[in-house]
């Protein structure tokens, strides 16, 4: 059996996973995050039709921390 030599690693792909690995998640991140995994655990797991609006207005209720006041 011949042993295959592993591939030369991409270094525009090294970089990046460098730059990912300091890289500090923002508040504002954090709240994209927190709505889209709500949103796609809602869609995924309810037959009754949900919209990431409405999924960001219960956010807005429930962190309302997390968004700057409405003029």
């Amino acid at each position: 059996m011949l042993l295959e030599k592993p591939p030369t690693p991409d270094p525009t792909l090294e970089e990046l996973l460098e730059q990912a690995q300091k890289h500090e998640i923002t508040p504002e991140e954090n709240r994209l995050q927190r709505i889209s995994w709500v949103f796609g655990q809602l869609a995924f797991n309810r037959r009754r039709h949900i919209t990431r609006e409405m999924v960001e207005e219960a956010d807005r209720e429930l962190h309302p921390e997390d968004y700057p006041p409405k003029n």
